[in-house]
């Protein structure tokens, strides 16, 4: 479950191809190997939230990619930050993105929503199902880990495993 919960605590960051094959990966482990004595080792619905998530995902993927795209042609690849685009539809926290940039990123979805209507509004609407299955995901697992008095298993780092005396 920790990649799953890893994934969830990422949000609509978190949302693409590679994450979804994570959450494929997890939910074909804990469907074979979930069990134990018939007695389900995860979360009653999570299964069905890993699926959802997983659609959700790459739903997402596809206006995520075509404002990549226009942003890039748009701005050029050093101007367009595809995050701050995601502050401004209020998928993501601020964190330290300055109003500047916010701003121009404003701009240019109002600009977008002029020129290509439903690819902003499809794009949002995606964004904020993403949202919304990767905070299931993080709550369900986060819960189910705290009522049984478990948690999330650290990150290894894989050269520490191997032994590397510079790795620390």
């Amino acid at each position: 479950m920790t990649p799953a919960l890893r994934v969830g605590k990422g949000g609509v960051g978190s949302a693409y191809k590679g994450q979804i094959t994570t959450l494929s990966q997890c939910r074909e482990l804990l469907e074979h190997h979930g069990r134990f004595l018939r007695v389900k080792l995860y979360p009653k619905n999570l299964l069905a939230t890993l699926d959802l998530a997983k659609d959700a995902a790459s739903a997402y993927d596809k206006p995520y990619q075509k404002v990549l795209e226009i942003g890039y042609k748009s701005m050029g690849q050093g101007q367009f930050n595809i995050w701050a685009t995601l502050i401004v539809l209020d998928l993501m926290d601020k964190g330290d993105y300055q109003e500047p940039i916010l701003a121009t990123h404003r701009e240019f979805l109002e600009a977008l929503k002029k020129t290509e209507p439903k690819l902003v509004e499809g794009f949002s609407h995606e964004g904020k199902r993403v949202v919304k299955t990767m905070n299931e995901i993080k709550s369900t697992i986060e819960a189910f880990l705290t009522d049984n008095q478990t948690e999330e298993l650290p990150e290894i780092n894989p050269f520490e495993r191997l032994g590397f005396p510079w790795s620390s």
